[in-house]
């Protein structure tokens, strides 16, 4: 119960959160337009984005959309067949709200717009490309899941070995 309560929880805040967001930015700027917030570290940057993560698969609507929800299904499958809500019913929950709330918040504006809406740019770090809330939620809910999968490994007890047979 308290995963599917934190879960529940978790991703009702993600798909508030990244809407509210997505709309405040989308009234203060234009298509293209940038405001640094802090020099060299945040800078808001209004694009459109129509295909995944780092503008992969742009314009391939007819893909995106699938894997879009396939994630937002299978994720929480996943989590719950791997037991995350008997041993770690909070943290599991969490990590699965965050990734199906981010999930469906770029899912249910790609289905009304056909593209989802970026701004949050890094320029300190090089490899981030404009992101949203949702694209944030999803990376900390699955290194939260990759964590929680390998501490599950080493919890496990060791396999016993097997008695050596006795001298005489």
């Amino acid at each position: 119960m308290r995963f599917l309560a934190t879960a529940v929880g978790a991703a009702l805040i993600v798909f508030v959160a990244d809407a509210l967001a997505k709309q405040a930015v989308t009234a203060a700027l234009a298509d293209g337009d940038a405001r640094e917030i802090i020099p060299g570290w945040l800078v808001l940057t209004y694009v459109r984005n129509t295909g995944t993560a780092y503008g992969l698969l742009a314009g391939q609507g007819w893909l995106v959309l699938p894997l879009s929800i396939a994630a937002a299904i299978i994720v929480p499958l996943v989590l719950w067949r791997g037991g995350f809500w008997r041993g770690h019913p909070v943290l599991g929950g969490l990590s699965a709200g965050l990734i199906v709330g981010g999930a469906l918040g770029n899912l249910v504006e790609r289905i009304s717009t056909g593209a989802v809406t970026d701004f949050l740019n890094v320029p300190a770090i090089v490899l981030f490309q404009v992101f949203n809330l949702a694209d944030a939620s999803i990376c900390v809910g699955a290194a939260l899941l990759l964590l929680l999968g390998s501490t599950e490994r080493t919890t496990d007890p060791a396999p016993s070995e097997p008695a050596a047979p006795e001298a005489r």
